[in-house]
This record gives structure tokens, sequence and C-alpha cells, in this order.
């Protein structure tokens, strides 16, 4: 019952108390964030800070409202408000400030400063801390196949920068029906004439030639961002243990 809970909640924030006012707006959000309305959860978070006097609660409200920005994806949203958060926090609060940097820098692709965040949750836990540099370390799952690379591969040889990027099936797919087109522009050319090859083949063999190469970079930005969400499984659990 979270909707009729914030109704409530809202209704009370205008006719009550001013100096409750930022506690209402504080649970309004709360009942968004249940109903994963992040959105909406974040403008009560932000005016629930704006009323709050005490910094700590304040900072509360602002660590519950960057962690609505992560699970949105706005990472650097998520940065924005937690960079302005003191460092002079409780242990706690500093711990969770720490934690959702670390997710903010990996989602935003600063992966060593991530690393650095994520560190010093562990408060002094050598397993641990190992166990994380292990994951950072591993460069294939950060940062590969390069998009980039894959979109190349395919412009030189149709198909290729899907099969680097994983998607074999794809890549032959690609080749054959590239192939297959060339091979009728040098058949109707030989036939007829290199203008009747050029009207009638190579539109269609340029539409699926352009369309290889930007699909092998799509299916790259996919695969890249598949072994990330597996890296980013592994250290949130390892944390969270």
């Amino acid at each position: 019952n979270y909707r009729p809970a914030a109704k409530l909640y809202l209704r009370s924030a205008f006719f009550g108390d001013r100096n409750e006012i930022s506690h209402l707006y504080g649970k309004t959000g709360d009942c968004f964030y249940r109903l994963e309305e992040y959105h909406r959860a974040i403008d009560f978070y932000n005016q629930a800070a704006t009323y709050e006097s005490d910094p700590l609660k304040r900072s509360d409200y602002i660590l519950h409202k960057s962690n609505c920005y992560l699970l949105t994806g706005n990472f650097q949203f998520a940065l924005f408000e937690l960079l302005g958060l003191p460092d002079d926090l409780p242990n706690e609060l500093l711990l969770k400030k720490n934690f959702m940097l670390g997710l903010a820098y990996f989602g935003s692709g600063q992966f060593e400063t991530s690393e650095k965040h994520f560190k010093l949750t562990l408060e002094g836990d050598t397993a641990k801390m190992k166990e994380v540099e292990k994951l950072f370390a591993n460069k294939k799952n950060l940062f590969r196949p390069n998009p980039k690379k894959a979109m190349i591969l395919s412009m030189i040889i149709p198909g290729s920068g899907q099969m680097y990027a994983g998607d074999i099936t794809n890549g032959i797919y690609s080749l054959s029906l590239v192939s297959a087109l060339v091979y009728l522009t040098i058949r109707v050319a030989a036939t007829y004439t290199w203008l009747d090859a050029v009207i009638a083949v190579i539109p269609w063999m340029q539409r699926y030639y352009m369309g290889s190469f930007i699909h092998a970079e799509e299916i790259a930005i996919k695969k890249r961002a598949e072994n990330r969400n597996e890296t980013y499984k592994e250290i949130f659990t390892l944390l969270v243990d």
C-alpha cells in the first residue's frame, strides 16, 4: 500500500507541522522507491534534503537520492551528489558513500577510481582487497570487445567484427550475404554492363556492407556491457558478503 501511504504523507506535509516536512517528504520518497518509481523518489528525497536542517539527516537523504540515480543509470548525476557530501561523515554513512562512489565510477567507466572507493569499504580486509584487485585486473571483461575494432574489422572483411565480438552466427551470415552480393555484381556486370550492376546491385551491397560494420559495433558494445555487468555482480557479491 505504498501509493496510498505516499498520498497520506504528502497531505500531512502540506497541512502538518513545518518541522516535520523534511521527514514526511523523505517518507514519500521511500514509498516511491518501493514502487520503483525512482524519478519521483528523487524529487522527494531532494525536497527532504532541502528542508532538513540536520547535516547528517540531509546527507542520508542525499545518499538515498544518489542510490536512485544509480538505479536509473544516471551515474554522472550520482557522482555530482556524492562528491558534494562531506568526508567527515559517521562511519556507516561514509561506507555507503564510498560504496556508491565505487558503483558510480564503475558505471562511468572510470575503473581505477572505482576500485579505490570499493577498497575503502572493505576497512582493511586484505583478502577481499586482493579479490577486488584481481577482478579489476581482468582487462578482458572491462574493455573487450572493443566496439571500434569490431567496426573496423567488418569494414575490412564483412562479418569479421561480429566474430571478434563473439557472435559467430551473425558474422557468418554477414560474410555470406555480402559475398553473394559481390558475386552477383560481378555476374551482372559480365552479363550486361557495369552500369547495370551499379544500378541494380550496388545499392543493396552498400546497404548490407554498411549494416555489417554498424551491427558489429553494436554487438561489441552489448557484449562489453555484459562482460562489465558480470564483473560488477562479482564485485557486488564480494563486498556485501
